[in-house]
C-alpha cells in the first residue's frame, strides 16, 4: 500500500475498533493473522480472542482516542499511539496509553499486530518518560529507520558510540545530531538485525530511564566476514535521556567487546553471560569509594580505581538543552587531570543507584561550582576484570538553584 492507503486503513481500523465494530474488526484481520495484547495476557487470532475484546469493550464502556500519533512505513507498517479516556462503574475517570503496530499483509488485510497498553495512575512524572522510551524500543524491532527516527528528539540528540581497538584503547564516536542519528540507525541495519531483547532491569526517572537487557542479534555480512546469519546474545546498559519530543539518545555500554563476542558465537562457544555476586558486592565498594572521593577532590585515591585503558564520556546541557560541555577523554593521565583541574562537587546527593558485577548506574544531583546551579547527572561505571572502574558515560542536566 501506498501512503494514502495505509492513513486511511488505519483511520478506519481504529475508530471501528474504538466503536465496538467487532465484524468490521474481524474482517480486517486474515484469518490466521496473529493479534498480541502483552497487558491483557492475550495472543491468538483476532476470532479467538474476540469474547474477551467484547468482554473488555463492555467493561469500558465508550471512550476516546486523544493525543493521536502515527508513523507510516511503506509498504506495510502502521504504528500509532493514542491515550484513551473513558470513566470506570464508579464514575472514575481512567485512561490507557496503547501503542499500536500493525502489520498489513499482501492481500491488504492485517498480518501481525501487537498493541502496548500502559494503564494511567494520574501524578506519576515518570510515565511520560517511560512511554517515550517504550515507543523508541517498538520502533526499533521495525528495523526501519523511517520508524525509528521519529521517536528520537530534536532537540537535543547524543549518541556516544564507544569501540575497542586491538591495542584496548577506546575509541569514542560522538553524534550529536539529527543526521548522524539517523545515520547510525541505517549503518548498524547493515550489520544487524534486532531479532528481541530480555529486559532484566530497569530505573525509572521524569528526565531518563536506565534498561539493562540481554539482545538476541542476526549479523549480516558488514559484521564480520562470514558473520551473515550468525546470531549473537550480548549483555549491555543503555541510559536514554528524554525530551519532550523524543529519546535524547542511547548512551550505551556493552558487556563484552562486538568482535570477540562474534568470534565467540561463530565457533560455537558464546561469552558466557551468567552474574558474580561477590563481584557485584565487590563493585558496590569500589562505586562507593570512588564517589567518596570524587566529593573529597582525592585524585591520589582515584588514580588507583582508574582502569589503565579509560573512556570518560561527558555531556552537559542546560535546562533549555544547550550544549555547554562535550567531552571523550580514554588517555589515562587526562581523566586524571580532569579530576585534578576540576572543583570538587558540594552537596552531593544520589539519588538513584544500581550495581551488577560489571557495571553501576548512579544518578546524582550537586554543585558543579560557585554559581549557584545544580546538576542532575545519570552515569554508567563499567568494571575491568580486575574491578577497576573503566570509565564515565554521562549526560547531565543544569538547572537554576
Amino acid at each position: 500500500m501506498d501512503h494514502a492507503a495505509l492513513e486511511a486503513f488505519a483511520d478506519e481500523l481504529f475508530e471501528r475498533w474504538r466503536e465496538g465494530d467487532f465484524d468490521f474488526v474481524e474482517a480486517s484481520f486474515a484469518p490466521d493473522a496473529e493479534l498480541r495484547i502483552p497487558a491483557l495476557g492475550r495472543a491468538g487470532t483476532f476470532a479467538s480472542l474476540r469474547p474477551h475484546l467484547e468482554e473488555n469493550a463492555k467493561r469500558v464502556g465508550p471512550h476516546t482516542h486523544e493525543a493521536v500519533r502515527r508513523t507510516i512505513a511503506e509498504p506495510d507498517l502502521v504504528v500509532e499511539e493514542h491515550v484513551s479516556r473513558w470513566k470506570d462503574v464508579q464514575g472514575r475517570d481512567q485512561a490507557a496509553e496503547v501503542c499500536g503496530v500493525v502489520r498489513i499483509g499482501a492481500d491488504g488485510l492485517v498480518a501481525d499486530m501487537v498493541e502496548y497498553v500502559r494503564f494511567v495512575a494520574g501524578g506519576d512524572p515518570r510515565q511520560k518518560i517511560i512511554d517515550t522510551v517504550r515507543a523508541h524500543v517498538v520502533a526499533e524491532f521495525t528495523n526501519d529507520v523511517d520508524v525509528i527516527m521519529p521517536t528520537v528528539s530534536e532537540k537535543d540528540v547524543f549518541f556516544p558510540i564507544v569501540s575497542r581497538g586491538a591495542d584496548g584503547i577506546y575509541a569514542v564516536d560522538m553524534i550529536v545530531d539529527t543526521p548522524g542519528a539517523t545515520s547510525y540507525y541505517r549503518e548498524t541495519r547493515e550489520v544487524y538485525t534486532v531479532l528481541s531483547s530480555t529486559h532484566m532491569m530497569a530505573l525509572s526517572s521524569d528526565w531518563f530511564v536506565v534498561r539493562a537487557s540481554i539482545g538476541k542479534l542476526e549479523l549480516h555480512e558488514a559484521a564480520a566476514p562470514g558473520a551473515e546469519g550468525v546470531v549473537i546474545e550480548n549483555p549491555s546498559v543503555v541510559i536514554f535521556p528524554v525530551a519532550d519530543d523524543g529519546i535524547i539518545g542511547e548512551i550505551i555500554w556493552a558487556k563484552n567487546d562486538f568482535l570477540e563476542t562474534i568470534a565467540a558465537a561463530k565457533a560455537g562457544t558464546p561469552l558466557p553471560i551468567e552474574t558474580d555476586a561477590l563481584r557485584q558486592m565487590a563493585n558496590s565498594n569500589r562505586i562507593r569509594d570512588f564517589l567518596e572521593a570524587w566529593q573529597a577532590g582525592d585524585v591520589a585515591a582515584i588514580d588507583g580505581m582508574v582502569a589503565d585503558q579509560p573512556c570518560w564520556v561527558t555531556k552537559v546541557v542546560t535546562a533549555e538543552l544547550a550544549t555547554t560541555e562535550l567531552r571523550s577523554i580514554t588517555d589515562r593521565a587526562e581523566v586524571l587531570d580532569h579530576y585534578r583541574t576540576s572543583p570538587a562537587p558540594a552537596d552531593v546527593i544520589v539519588l538513584t543507584q544500581m550495581v551488577t558485577d560489571w557495571f553501576a548506574i548512579v544518578e546524582t544531583r550537586f554543585r558543579p561550582g560557585a554559581d549557584g546551579t545544580t546538576r542532575r547527572k545519570i552515569a554508567t561505571y563499567p568494571f575491568a576484570d580486575d574491578g577497576r572502574i573503566i570509565g564515565e558515560l554521562s549526560y547531565s542536566i543544569d538547572v537554576p538553584g
